[in-house]
């Protein structure tokens, strides 16, 4: 990623310690809100039609749910992360199957192949500098693949939330939001961008937008405030955009 290294440092040791209990609620506690139930149906569908022997370079793998959900469809994956502690999780879920697991900031680690598809989930908030992360996508992809990002939406970066609906305060501040996700006392910071800054990025590195979703919840899972719920069935939560 682009961060300076008292950022990664920072950011590598807060999911270090969070691996093991991020991994159960992913995993054993019926997913979460984000992830499983708005995130993942969006990528699922976008993705369907990727084939067994296609290559996957999944950014910021974590602790390796779609990397193995696309090594199980005979695709040739490879995960990158800058956790050792995501990428043990990622390496014990994916046990068996012929994934590449690489321990390294993206942006920095020199890759010797393209990808018929890059995906970086929830990822976009992690990089300082778009034009250094489209521009290697771009250099990444062959020529007939794709790219999928995704990231918590602009709105709620941007916002505070109250029961009617967000409050939206200086949209175009370019500042840090801190993602409490992991807890309140393991904080993300992440990159406000907006919908422009992203569309804006990509086309200056040859990508073009192919598809921009805002979904909304697809089922509620076991461990989420019902009223959360309600809230992001009328209120964007995330956005997912897929480049060619």
């Amino acid at each position: 990623m682009s961060f300076d290294i008292s950022e990664q440092l920072t950011i590598e040791s807060i999911y270090d310690l969070c691996a093991d209990e991020y991994n159960k609620k992913r995993l054993e506690q019926g997913g979460l809100l984000f992830n499983e139930h708005i995130e993942m149906p969006v990528i699922k569908k976008l993705t369907h039609h990727v084939r067994r022997g296609r290559s996957v370079l999944d950014i910021g793998c974590g602790i390796g749910v779609y990397s193995k959900a696309f090594s199980q469809k005979g695709c040739n994956v490879t995960g990158i992360d800058i956790s050792a502690g995501m990428l043990n999780k990622a390496k014990e879920n994916c046990a068996g199957l012929p994934i590449d697991f690489i321990h390294s900031n993206f942006i920095d680690y020199e890759f010797e192949e393209q990808f018929n598809l890059i995906l970086g989930s929830f990822m976009l908030g992690y990089f300082h500098d778009l034009d250094d992360l489209f521009g290697k996508v771009k250099s990444l992809l062959t020529k007939r693949g794709s790219a999928i990002f995704s990231m918590i939406h602009p709105i709620r970066l941007h916002s505070s939330k109250d029961k009617k609906g967000y409050l939206v305060n200086k949209y175009f501040d370019r500042g840090i939001y801190e993602s409490d996700f992991l807890g309140e006392d393991y904080k993300i910071p992440l990159k406000k961008w907006t919908v422009s800054d992203i569309c804006e990025a990509a086309y200056r590195s040859g990508l073009k937008v192919e598809r921009l979703i805002e979904p909304v919840p697809s089922s509620i899972p076991l461990s989420a405030d019902k009223k959360d719920v309600e809230f992001f069935l009328s209120n964007p939560s995330v956005v997912v955009f897929k480049f060619k």
